[in-house]
């Protein structure tokens, strides 16, 4: 996604040579990139799990209830 589809509108920070050392923008557009990083977040792990081992809910539950004494 381009800062274009985000429409972040950013304003640039720059340094006495005119080089750009910061960005500024508005707090819903923070937002918009926050939730973007997470999603983003959320299918790289989904993907790093793919292959790990899978244990049955009922398996789970079984070794709770003995580790509890119930």
């Amino acid at each position: 996604m381009t800062t274009n589809a985000l429409k972040l509108n950013p304003h640039f920070v720059t340094n006495q040579r005119g080089r750009r050392t910061g960005v500024l923008i508005d707090m819903k557009s923070w937002r918009r990139l926050q939730e973007l990083i997470e999603d983003i977040e959320d299918v790289a792990s989904i993907d790093e799990s793919r292959n790990e081992e899978t244990v049955p809910l009922e398996q789970v539950l079984r070794e709770e209830r003995q580790k509890r004494g119930l």
